[in-house]
């Protein structure tokens, strides 16, 4: 049972750093739409790092 509550929160905290990451977003706010694609996944110290074409 504690597991699946756990679980729960862990899944609650994520959706709620999403929403504020994608709020604070400086494009987000200034309205700008792009497209991209990923073409590279690298490691580094921070975690992974995404290059976008």
């Amino acid at each position: 049972m504690s597991v699946v509550l756990s679980l729960l929160i862990g899944l609650l905290g994520l959706g709620i750093s999403a929403g504020v990451y994608i709020h604070s977003s400086p494009l987000l706010k200034r309205g700008v739409r792009t497209s991209a694609v990923c073409v590279n996944v690298g490691q580094v110290a921070q975690g992974s790092m995404l290059l976008l074409e």
